[in-house]
């Protein structure tokens, strides 16, 4: 109708994921470490995590495939508390605190999706 393609709607969705990612971060940060954390920040080091984390467990893949799944968080939360204390300039104590809420969060979250994935695919 506007010329709007789905790859573009796909790209508006990521930048929207993203975005609700980072107020998330920033809110986690807010809220427990008591630390002021910009939504761009949260954005930005939400999106360098994301790309170097694909690239560790791919690698890791090429060396041992079976235990990518089981790093996959743990290279998460590595990254998040780097990433949280070289961008967003936090100490150490509060980037891991923050990135261990964040991880958990996180991680309930896609658990609960994939429970969702689940009985829809298994009951129709």
């Amino acid at each position: 109708m506007f010329g709007v393609g789905l790859g573009c709607f796909g790209l508006v969705a990521v930048i929207a994921v993203y975005v609700v990612l980072g107020f998330m971060l920033a809110w986690i940060a807010g809220a427990v470490a008591k630390e002021d954390v910009e939504v761009k920040t949260g954005v930005i080091v939400l999106v360098v995590t994301g790309i170097l984390s694909v690239l560790i467990n791919i690698g890791i893949g090429q060396i041992a495939p079976s235990i990518v799944t089981w790093t996959w968080p743990i290279v998460n939360f590595g990254l998040l508390v780097l990433l949280l204390n070289l961008i967003a300039k936090l100490s150490w104590k509060h980037s891991g605190l923050i990135a261990a809420i964040y991880t958990l969060v996180l991680g309930g979250i896609m658990t609960l999706l994939s429970f969702c994935s689940d009985v829809a695919t298994s009951s129709g």
